[in-house]
């Protein structure tokens, strides 16, 4: 499998643009997304729109922005079907749904490509608490100069 690019904030901190300029000019059209997630579109049901709310909670801020609210809305759509759908209005509740097994491996996927598994997880570069940052012994390390940590 090929490994994952690297995000561009990702190089940034670690001052790899400093090191090979040229990095920074093959990304330099980088898309930037112009919003956040927001609120879910209202033509989906009442459990979608909980699984909507439900995933927006759980991911960091600043990881899912609007350009991502195509794959969220994938993702409510199976996960309501899961779960049973929205039963109508004086209706028992519907029992959940047993998807094909491409529809669970596409869920996975969508939560793989969110930074939402365990392992997909530790590859998240998302904006953190800058009194949290400041306590990270390797953060300090990171922003001081090169060498002024070396005892003499």
């Amino acid at each position: 499998m090929a490994r994952p690019r690297t995000p561009t904030s990702q190089l940034e901190a670690s001052g790899a643009f400093d090191h090979d300029p040229q990095r920074r000019a093959a990304r330099e059209n980088e898309p930037v997304p112009s919003g956040p997630l927001g609120d879910p579109p209202a033509h989906l049901t009442r459990v979608q729109q909980v699984v909507w709310r439900e995933l927006a909670a759980q991911v960091p801020a600043g990881v899912l922005t609007i350009a991502d609210r195509m794959l969220v809305e994938i993702y409510c759509s199976l996960v309501a079907r899961h779960r049973g759908g929205d039963p109508g209005p004086d209706e028992e509740p519907n029992p959940p749904e047993v998807l094909k097994s491409g529809e669970y491996n596409l869920i996975i996927s969508i939560l793989s490509r969110m930074g939402l598994t365990p392992s997909d997880r530790s590859r998240v570069d998302a904006p953190t608490d800058p009194k949290r940052r400041a306590k990270d012994t390797f953060a300090q390390l990171a922003s001081t100069p090169r060498g002024s940590h070396v005892k003499q």
